[in-house]
């Protein structure tokens, strides 16, 4: 087998790496990347949550559809990469989601729901 032969698959492979490298592929995102007001879009209101460096969040949900109507959470979040965690001390619960992004935007799921929240 011809020396050129035998480089092809190493070739290919370093081509694959660059690609992957330059697109963002498989770029692990730190909390900071998070830190700042996220909103979604609700059919009848808004869920903002601003996440802060101290890793805690505050969160306000507001319904506009009558009676409208306001609610606020604040407490604590964790961020591994691509996991979010998102605790709720006041009803003993954590909810977890797998994150990504794309331009200004984050989306959560968790397996059977997608949220998608754009950064402010």
């Amino acid at each position: 087998m011809s020396i050129v032969k035998r480089m092809i698959p190493l070739l290919l492979a370093a081509v694959l790496g660059f690609c992957l490298t330059a697109c963002g592929g498989g770029k692990d995102h730190s909390a900071e990347d998070v830190v700042g007001t996220w909103v979604r879009t609700l059919s009848d209101g808004t869920d903002t949550i601003t996440f802060h460096a101290d890793m805690t969040y505050d969160k306000v949900i507001r319904i506009t559809s009558p009676p409208p109507m306001e609610t606020k959470t604040s407490d604590t979040f964790s961020f591994d990469g691509d996991t979010i965690s998102i605790n709720y001390s006041q009803y003993g619960t954590v909810s977890e989601y797998k994150v990504t992004f794309s331009g200004n935007k984050m989306l959560w799921d968790n397996g059977s729901t997608t949220l998608e929240y754009v950064k402010q």
